[in-house]
């Protein structure tokens, strides 16, 4: 999997330091926040591209 490191946010960052560094039972629940963090991330780039496409448009 290719990971483009210019579009990760610095919480995504830290948050993968974290599991890298804990190697605990808690390693699961800070990977699912992760996802959670980058579906979140997904959804709002792509509201901000259609707001920005509707004002090209205008």
């Amino acid at each position: 999997m290719e990971c483009d490191l210019e579009r990760v946010t610095l919480d995504a960052l830290i948050l993968l330091e974290e599991v890298a560094a804990s190697g605990r039972a808690d390693t699961a629940a800070l990977i699912a926040k992760f996802r959670t963090e980058r579906q979140r991330a997904r959804r709002l780039s792509e509201y901000c591209e259609e707001i920005f496409a509707e004002i090209r448009v205008a």
